[in-house]
Formats: C-alpha cells, sequence, structure tokens
C-alpha cells in the first residue's frame, strides 16, 4: 500500500514537472510567473490556399485641377461718334454783298450796283428784315438771247421789276421752300409758284433751283436758278380739283 501510494507520488510529480516545462517552451513568463499563452495558429485544410490579405488601396492622388484661365477682360467697348462738325462761322455779309463776291451771280450784282437802283439795294440791305432771293447765276442771262437781253437790261424800269420779282419776305431755307406752293414777292400782287417735277428737282415759275443753295447771310438766303424770271409770262398751274364725294344713296 506505501510502495503504491509512493509510485502514485511519483508519477504526479513526474506530470506536474513535464507541464511546467511545456509551459515555459511555450509561454512567455509574464511579471507575475504565469506564462502567457500564445495565439494558436490558423489552421487551413489540405488543398487549399491560404488566404491573402486583401490589398491595400491607397487612395490615389486627386489629380491636380487645372488652373482656371481666366478670359482676359476685353477693353471696353467706346461708342463710334461721329465726328462733330465744325460749326460754320456766322455769315459778315448782307445779300447785295454775298451776291457781289460770287462769281456765278456777277452779271445780277452788277445790275442791283447800277446808281438807278439804289433803292432796291437799300431794301435788301435792311438790317431789321430779312429777305430770300432767288438768284438768276451767269447761266440764266445767257439763255435769254443777245437782243432781248439787251432790251432787258437797257429797260430801267422793266429791269427793277424784274428784279424785285426775284425776292421774297423772310426767311426761306431750301427745307421750307419745298413746303410752300405760292409766296408773294417784293413785286406787288406778282407771287412765284413753287413745284416739283417728275425728276424732283424743285421749280420756282419755270426755273430750277441749281448751284447754290442756302447760302445764308447776315439778312437772309439766296438760292441759284437757272433761268430769270419774269413777271407776267408764267402761267400760275390750275390748282389740282379735290376729289368729289358723291352722298350715299
Amino acid at each position: 500500500m506505501t510502495l503504491r501510494k509512493t509510485r502514485i507520488f511519483c508519477l504526479t510529480g513526474l506530470m506536474v514537472s513535464f507541464g511546467l516545462l511545456q509551459a515555459c517552451q511555450v509561454g512567455q513568463p509574464v511579471g507575475n510567473g504565469i506564462a502567457t499563452p500564445t495565439p494558436s495558429p490558423i489552421v487551413v485544410p489540405s488543398g487549399e490556399p491560404l488566404p491573402t490579405a486583401a490589398p491595400t488601396v491607397t487612395p490615389s492622388e486627386a489629380p491636380t485641377p487645372a488652373p482656371t484661365m481666366m478670359p482676359s477682360p476685353s477693353p471696353t467697348a467706346t461708342a463710334s461718334v461721329p465726328p462733330t462738325s465744325p460749326t460754320p462761322a456766322p455769315p459778315t455779309m448782307n445779300l447785295v454783298q454775298t451776291l457781289s463776291a460770287q462769281p456765278e451771280f456777277s452779271t445780277l450784282a452788277a445790275q442791283l450796283n447800277r446808281p438807278e437802283f439804289k433803292s432796291v439795294v437799300d431794301t435788301l440791305n435792311s438790317t431789321t428784315t430779312r429777305f430770300t432771293i432767288f438768284a438768276p447765276n451767269n447761266d440764266a442771262f445767257n439763255k435769254i438771247s443777245e437782243a432781248d437781253r439787251n432790251a432787258l437790261l437797257n429797260d430801267t424800269e422793266r429791269l427793277r421789276r424784274a428784279l424785285l420779282y426775284h425776292v421774297v419776305s423772310g426767311d426761306l431755307p431750301a427745307a421750307e421752300v419745298v413746303k410752300i406752293q405760292r409766296t408773294e414777292t417784293l413785286l406787288n400782287d406778282n407771287a412765284i409758284f413753287i413745284s416739283t417735277d417728275a425728276q424732283g428737282r424743285v421749280k420756282v415759275n419755270d426755273a430750277t433751283i441749281t448751284g447754290t443753295v442756302d447760302l445764308v447771310t447776315t439778312n437772309g438766303y439766296v438760292h441759284g436758278i437757272d433761268t430769270v424770271l419774269m413777271p407776267g409770262t408764267f402761267t400760275a398751274p390750275s390748282p389740282s380739283p379735290s376729289p368729289s364725294t358723291s352722298p350715299s344713296p
């Protein structure tokens, strides 16, 4: 009995010693002398590949955005301003002086400056009254036959009446001339008639306004015409009849 107990005791001691030896091989002692077990490796059944860790995906760097190209500001558009015409200088000569200074009216100016027509010139030189002259140019006088022209120039009263027949009271620039049909002249009871022909030419009786137009003077306007106006020789056009309206039945 004693021998059996001794064997059991020895066997128990051996087992304890063997357990302590294994603990020393598979674990590391910790501060309190107790071995910490090492985690067991993962056992994969034979024939199957070992699982591989999923590759770590390193996020690629976002591409650096291209610098935004701001359009360079276009130059500020400047409104196109048409060049301003210089303001014409105010006239310094009156009607008779202006006609005398224009070569195309030399024949007319020569008649006005004759001593016998001083009263006509005095009227045209007025500083308180304004006039418009429809002035026949040199070609207008040359259109008259030499005999008829000499007869006119040598007949003082007839020529005086003719000169007055070319003058109307007031300012009549070209833009206003076309708006009227009839206007009185300085020759009493003798009017002139304004019209426009099929070619769009402005007519004064049977003369055409041509050449110099809107010549401004200190006391009026001058418009050139191509025919000498003679009082009593032009037949005034008959006014167009108004369309008749018949009463509704």
